[in-house]
């Protein structure tokens, strides 16, 4: 069946890649190809987007497509998104709330990587069928490009729900990228860590899930602005934290005082010294209330763009050709090819 009028359809929100523009008015960013190194400043409409990529082929002669499905999704989440681009703030109401949910449970659910998974899934079973003495070829016949369309189609219909209830329980907060540095934008950018100890040491990225405990939760929304989705027990660690280094403090001005160090009239001006401290638990926790944007230090930086270069399937956003961390990704993981962490 011959099909009209082709078009371009994206996998990641195109209102997204405006935000990491290095030519406004070309609309061009600066990519890199992770399985070649190549880099090439293409415009939005031709980067990770695929002819035809939600559109599928029903008995042979009819095409479904669930592109205006997409739109209107992305009509839904737009103002919210906008709001806090522009404002660099977060509301903190339910609200606001249920929307990022959506949006990243959204994002999460319909990128090329996420339909990969499943021919990813598809041969390791036939590979172990096959180990077990089967005939693959008529007993598990590969999926086509248009079935595995309509099995993408009905995840996203099956998980949106779930995904959206698992990340409306999560701490939301912003962080600002660090002086002349950019946040990363992968084709799979819904990426997963976990920084609280590990009963594994090697066990950074795999065994993660939205509801695993610990498990932090990052979007990319701009060149210089990161949404944070962190389990709640990263909060209740960090008052914990902040509550023991209050009472060490408290002790200690208490013992100044005593030895005639310092006076009443300096304990304020002294706590808010020790508070202003660079990444202390009582800043991050006061942008959590507030809902403004925590400082990203280089490492943090390092962290955040290397997650999305794991996680990309092949093509990262590097704003204002930043390459340099994306090549030395690259060098250390010659034959990777990009992975879809676990959802659930």
């Amino acid at each position: 069946m011959k099909q009209q009028g082709a078009q371009n359809q994206h996998y990641v929100s195109k209102f997204m890649l405006r935000n990491f523009l290095t030519d406004t008015d070309k609309e061009q960013v600066s990519v890199i190809d992770k399985l070649s190194g190549k880099t090439f400043s293409p415009n939005i409409h031709g980067v990770m987007s695929e002819r035809r990529f939600n559109e599928f082929v029903i008995d042979d002669d009819h095409v479904a497509s669930f592109e205006p499905a997409v739109c209107r999704i992305e009509e839904q989440v737009l103002p919210t998104y906008r709001d806090v681009v522009e404002n660099r703030r977060l509301r903190g109401t339910m609200e606001e709330r249920i929307n990022l949910a959506f949006f990243m449970a959204f994002q999460l659910t319909r990128t090329k990587g996420q339909r990969e998974t499943f021919k990813q899934l598809d041969a390791m079973v036939r590979t172990k069928f096959e180990k077990m003495g089967h005939d693959v070829t008529d007993e598990l016949p590969e999926n086509t490009d248009e079935e595995l369309k309509v099995r993408h189609a009905d995840f996203m219909r099956r998980s949106l729900k779930d995904f959206t209830a698992i990340l409306s329980q999560k701490t939301f907060l912003l962080a600002a990228a660090a002086p002349n540095r950019s946040f990363y934008l992968g084709d799979n950018p819904i990426v997963l860590n976990k920084t609280k100890a590990k009963s594994d040491e090697n066990d950074l990225f795999w065994g993660l899930g939205l509801g695993v405990l610990g498990v932090e939760v990052y979007l990319p929304l701009s060149k210089d602005l990161l949404l944070c989705a962190w389990c709640p027990s990263i909060r209740a660690d960090l008052e914990a934290h902040y509550q023991k280094l209050r009472n060490e403090f408290d002790q200690m001005v208490v013992a100044e005082m005593l030895k005639g160090g310092i006076d009443i009239g300096g304990v304020a001006a002294l706590r808010q010294k020790w508070e202003a401290q660079e990444n202390h638990p009582k800043r991050i926790l006061d942008a959590m209330d507030q809902g403004i944007p925590i400082h990203s230090e280089p490492t943090n930086m390092d962290l955040y763009n290397s997650l999305q270069m794991f996680s990309a399937t092949r093509f990262v956003i590097c704003p204002d050709g930043d390459y340099q961390l994306a090549r030395q990704f690259i060098d250390e993981n010659p034959h990777h090819q990009g992975r879809q962490l676990q959802s659930n």
